[in-house]
């Protein structure tokens, strides 16, 4: 497995399920996706998201940030935002 995200299937099975977990205060907008198998969701400087670390730390953690006129965007800890490609890959921007 190269633990690289795609939004390529079209049915639900454990590839598809995440956990969100909330590094901070309940309260806070941060937050993490933990995969089925246990690994995290990390976004690397360059944009690259993977899912193949085994703790939550900095790079793991993304923001939900909801607009008044009800579009919601994820940023990365790098302020970066989460995009998706017309071939179905998910960018890290």
């Amino acid at each position: 497995d190269d633990h690289s995200l795609r939004f390529d299937s079209d049915v639900i099975s454990f590839g598809e399920v995440f956990i969100v977990r909330k590094p901070d205060k309940p309260s806070s907008k941060k937050f993490c996706l933990q995969t089925f198998s246990g690994t995290f969701v990390s976004v690397e400087p360059s944009g690259k998201v993977i899912a193949d670390r085994k703790v939550s730390k900095g790079w793991e953690s993304m923001k939900v940030e909801i607009g008044d006129d009800g579009f919601m965007t994820l940023r990365s800890k790098h302020d970066s935002f989460l995009s998706v490609g017309a071939n179905g890959l998910i960018v890290g921007g």
